[in-house]
């Protein structure tokens, strides 16, 4: 079991382009807030190898 990220577009399913604008934000919070806002992200746990 394990667990990962997910960003889900707007039918409820796992869009995996909608995080990467995330990437390297690191140094600008307030770009940062604004992706959270703009795109949430959930964590998922209880997430079987392979799936």
């Amino acid at each position: 079991m394990g667990s990962r990220t997910a960003v889900l577009d707007g039918e409820g399913r796992n869009d995996f382009q909608r995080p990467q604008p995330r990437m390297g934000l690191i140094g600008s919070p307030a770009k940062a807030a604004h992706m959270a806002r703009k795109a949430p992200a959930h964590l998922i746990t209880g997430v079987r190898a392979g799936s």
